[in-house]
């Protein structure tokens, strides 16, 4: 999910955490603080990041991709999960192979990528179409 649902530092760190290819908690930080930059603690506004919300009830159906070294891959299967509980309609696409967050910039010419490209496209199509 981007942005992040939890503030960084309650993300999991994954074995590419100081590797520049992938997220890591650095980059997180960094990027939650322009997104909320007041100092916000635990209690992150919902419309700020819905994930938050104790009623998920009545959100539109939701696609949720995640990849297997994503530091965000997690909460995100998280958050999933709690949409359904909720009635919300959701896809949830994992990418596996060791794919990590926004792996398609580094290769977006590979299979992998394209796939990944694919399904989430077609999925977007039909919530429009509706």
């Amino acid at each position: 999910m981007t942005p992040s649902c939890r503030p960084p530092a309650r993300h999991r760190v994954g074995p590419g955490d100081h590797h520049r290819r992938f997220l890591n908690n650095t980059d997180m930080t960094q990027t939650y603080a322009h997104y909320l930059p007041q100092p916000v603690a635990d209690a992150v506004p919902v419309y700020a990041s819905p994930a938050h919300a104790t009623d998920l009830s009545g959100l539109p159906s939701t696609f949720v991709l995640v990849c297997d070294l994503d530091p965000l891959r997690d909460e995100a299967l998280e958050y999933a999960r709690r949409l359904m509980d909720s009635g919300t309609s959701v896809t949830v696409c994992n990418v596996p192979g060791g794919a990590w967050h926004m792996f398609e910039l580094s290769a977006p010419d590979s299979a992998l990528a394209r796939d990944t490209q694919r399904k989430w496209l077609g999925d977007l199509r039909v919530a429009l179409d509706r």
